[in-house]
Order: C-alpha cells, then sequence, then structure tokens
C-alpha cells in the first residue's frame, strides 16, 4: 500500500512515470533492465524489504548499473525498518537470506548474481544511501514535506561505488564455511572500516562469555570506524 501511494506522489513531483516492481515480475531480465534504465532507485526500506530477492537484484543491479538509490525508511509499527539489522543482514547474506525466506537465493543464482558479490556490493554501498524517513500517519502537512524531501533526495543522489572483491589470500569472513570463523578479535584486526563497524554491532550483543573466549572485551573498537553509518543506511 506504501509503495503504490509512493509511487504516485512521486509520479505527480517529479513529471515523470514511476515504475514499480510489483507490477512485472515475471522476467528477471526485463526487470533489471528497467532498473538500468531509470534516473533513480527509489527503495521502501521496512522491516522486511532486505529478504526479497527482487528487492536485492534490483540494489545490486542499480550499483553495477550506476543508478543511485534514494531509500525511504517506514518509521512506524511492524513494518518499522531496522538499520543496524539490515546491515548486519547484507554482511552475512550467504546465510541469511534463505534462513529468512527460503528458496530466495535461486532468484539471484538465475539472474547470474552469486550470493558471495551480492554481499559485497551491497554491505559495502547501501549503508551510505541517503534515507528520508516516512510516517504515513503523519499529517498531511508533515508527508508534503516528507516528500518534497524525497524529491529533492532523487535530485541529488549520486551512483555508489561497491568495494572491491578481495585479493587473492586476503581473508573474507563471507567465504568462511560456518562454524569455522576465526574469532572475532582476529576478524576485527582483519576487516575493513565498515566491516568493523558490523563487527562492533555484533561484538555488542554477544554474552560475556563469548566476549571473553575471542579474547575482545566490549568497546574495543577501531577508533576510526565512523558512528554515523549506523543513521545513513
Amino acid at each position: 500500500m506504501e509503495a503504490r501511494w509512493l509511487q504516485g506522489e512521486l509520479q505527480e513531483r517529479l513529471g515523470g512515470k514511476a515504475f514499480l516492481d510489483s507490477d512485472d515480475l515475471r522476467d528477471l531480465r526485463e526487470l533489471q533492465e528497467s532498473v538500468r534504465d531509470s534516473e533513480v532507485l527509489v527503495v521502501l526500506q521496512s522491516a522486511s524489504v532486505l529478504r526479497r530477492p527482487y528487492v536485492l537484484l534490483e540494489l545490486y543491479t542499480a550499483v553495477q548499473a550506476k543508478v543511485p538509490i534514494v531509500g525511504v525508511a517506514l518509521t512506524a509499527g511492524e513494518a518499522a525498518f531496522d538499520f543496524d539489522g539490515a546491515g548486519l543482514f547484507l554482511e552475512g547474506l550467504e546465510s541469511t537470506l534463505d534462513a529468512a525466506n527460503p528458496g530466495s537465493s535461486a532468484v539471484l543464482t538465475k539472474a547470474g548474481v552469486r550470493l558471495a558479490d551480492a554481499s559485497r556490493v551491497l554491505a559495502s554501498t547501501v549503508p551510505h544511501v541517503i534515507s528520508i524517513a516516512l510516517n504515513q500517519g503523519a499529517s498531511r502537512n508533515v508527508l508534503n514535506a516528507t516528500l518534497a524531501d524525497i524529491v529533492e533526495a532523487c535530485r541529488a543522489a549520486k551512483p555508489l561505488a561497491p568495494a572491491e572483491p578481495p585479493a587473492r589470500g586476503e581473508f573474507s569472513g563471507r567465504r568462511t564455511p560456518p562454524g569455522h570463523e576465526p574469532p572475532l578479535a582476529a576478524r576485527l584486526e582483519a576487516a575493513s572500516t565498515l566491516q568493523r563497524f558490523f563487527l562492533r554491532l555484533r561484538l555488542a550483543r554477544c554474552s560475556p562469555e563469548e566476549a571473553e573466549r575471542t579474547g575482545l572485551q566490549r568497546g574495543d573498537a577501531a577508533p576510526d570506524a565512523d558512528p554515523a553509518a549506523r543513521r545513513t543506511l
């Protein structure tokens, strides 16, 4: 319902056609071509949006085709978008996607996209997407202001550059079989700034026993990670 409403509002304000992916999901190639032909991809960020393989395919295609992405995050009720959880979900996409939505990885595979590549590309770009908060229960004046912000964000959005694939021999946690991951302390040492941010989120949620076992205490974090990343997904 929110997506259809947003489609109509943006078409009126931008003066052009806004393609809604749910209008036609039968042909993945056509879906990808629609993304490549777009001036900007607007993603309605809900609690379950990243569990949809078609959304992941659209995001991946947009990044690869250098199509700017703008997020519109739902803020109220059970559908509210979880920024921290989204980052962790994308970082572990090879295991999280099918666990959350069995069989979803087959859609990406059919489109020629490896989960490892999707995880690398999306985890290194989606956290930098401009995101506008949306509460459809707000007053009309507030909604008009929100829509104006979305339109401005669409016009100002720039393409995002994904992280480069790891060099031969470089550690990549996503390639490690489940149950064989190195201790969090070692992963923190080897990871990029963005990965360190995600690992610290995981550490903050682990038990004292796990923290002691990994040799890393709560609060041990690389100082160069950007705390604002939590708010820019």
